[in-house]
């Protein structure tokens, strides 16, 4: 995920279709905006509702007033780092002294414990320390079934499913009360070309883009082996990698130093044809996109995907697993996807040392397969490309999940 300084976040309104948030222009005729708080104007937010372009509301940021701030200290982390599922419940918790001044409140993964109403967007279960704790996760759960919380709005279908078997296997008693309030709004995005021909597309090489700091988790090493291994064959292909590799916060799937060593060697063994563009700002990312042929997301484990759309919005076809909410917005009619065995909940099997080495190369097979495909019929990437962009058009149109995240506040505000 690319990092976006305050400029960069303000603009990303604009990409997504002009969001409402304060900077957004006012219309003398309204009789009356509504103000909707938010603890955080960081991505997933932006990405989720603070960018759409709302007819109505204006958001304010209310951390300042938020008690459970005080647990996102460096102080408090380190304090806290001997609970971790104590730090997770309280980095997700949200209390105002009911003094924000809002006529509702939204927020990502969060729990607010006020009496302001509020919804909160999810990426695969509130609470977010579901797994963990049944006393903290239990006191939540009360919270979320009280009238103050008004939906629970579930960024994928997946998402949904997992909330939902949460609550009947494991606290039935909150299934009816909770379900009934979740609904889906996938991410937004616009498209980032028009057409293929906008594409600056290179002659001679076929180029593939990875983005992520994740680097490891999102399938970097498989990538990188697989590319060592054509490239030594001569095909005619270059890797873009938009990555810090960073180590992944999951200690199942934690990177040894051995690991990045390998991957570093194998970048170094190519520099005509592997890059390692680092950490760059977002705007960058996209102009990269319209260099791009491919995109790749060949993950053990991701939520979502925002990546996807990015490079679906550019006509560029991706690579993808079928890990958690992927097969919603990625299949073979628009790009590749890699099967992966996976558990009831969509998450791939990764807990023990066989797993991990089936996941590889079933994703080292799956990519192998793929960017053969590819180069030896070059001209399946613009009809896939052309595809993955009529896809973003019809399934992600800011304005589309504008008038449902409108619906959802005004069924809030004016009852």
């Amino acid at each position: 995920m690319a990092r976006y300084s305050s400029y960069e976040r303000l603009d990303l309104r604009r990409k997504l279709g002009e969001g409402s948030g304060p900077t957004a222009c006012r219309s003398t005729a309204e009789p009356r905006r509504y103000v909707v708080g938010t603890n955080s104007f960081a991505y997933p937010q932006l990405r989720n509702f603070l960018a759409l372009p709302l007819q109505n509301y204006d958001f304010r940021q209310t951390s300042s007033k938020d008690l459970f701030q005080l647990a996102r200290n460096r102080y408090a982390d380190r304090f806290l780092r001997r609970c971790p599922h104590a730090l997770s419940a309280l980095i997700n918790l949200y209390y105002d002294f009911n003094a924000s001044g809002c006529d509702l409140l939204h927020f990502f993964n969060h729990v607010s414990i006020g009496r302001t109403p509020w919804v909160t967007t999810f990426e695969t279960i509130v609470p977010y320390w579901g797994w963990h704790s049944k006393w903290l996760t239990r006191t939540a759960l009360g919270y979320i079934a009280r009238k103050q919380c008004r939906k629970l709005i579930a960024l994928s279908n997946r998402a949904h499913q997992i909330q939902t078997r949460f609550l009947l296997s494991r606290y039935p008693e909150y299934h009816d009360d909770i379900t009934a309030k979740i609904c889906v709004i996938h991410p937004a995005q616009e498209p980032l070309v028009s057409n293929y021909n906008e594409k600056r597309l290179a002659e001679g090489d076929i180029i593939f883009t990875m983005v992520g700091n994740l680097f490891f988790q999102k399938g970097g090493m498989e990538v990188l082996l697989v590319f060592d291994h054509l490239l030594k064959r001569n095909y005619p292909i270059r890797l873009n990698i938009v990555s810090a590799m960073q180590d992944a916060k999951d200690p199942k799937r934690k990177t040894t130093a051995e690991e990045m060593a390998a991957a570093r060697a194998i970048i170094n063994r190519h520099p005509e044809h592997i890059r390692n563009w680092g950490a760059i700002p977002n705007d960058q990312v996209l102009a990269l996109l319209r260099e791009t042929h491919v995109g790749l997301m060949p993950t053990h484990y991701d939520t979502y995907g925002y990546f996807v759309l990015e490079a679906q919005a550019s006509a560029c076809p991706v690579i993808t697993t079928d890990a958690v909410a992927l097969p919603e917005i990625n299949d073979n009619a628009v790009g590749w996807v890699i099967n992966v065995d996976k558990d009831a909940y969509g998450t791939p099997l990764y807990s023990i040392a066989a797993e991990k080495r089936r996941l590889r190369e079933c994703i080292e097979a799956g990519l192998l397969q793929a960017i053969e495909e590819i180069v030896n019929r070059p001209e399946v990437i613009q009809r896939k490309g052309l595809k993955a962009l009529e896809r973003i058009r019809k399934d992600h149109d800011p304005r589309m999940a504008a008038e449902q995240l409108e619906a959802v506040y005004s069924s809030i505000v004016l009852s």
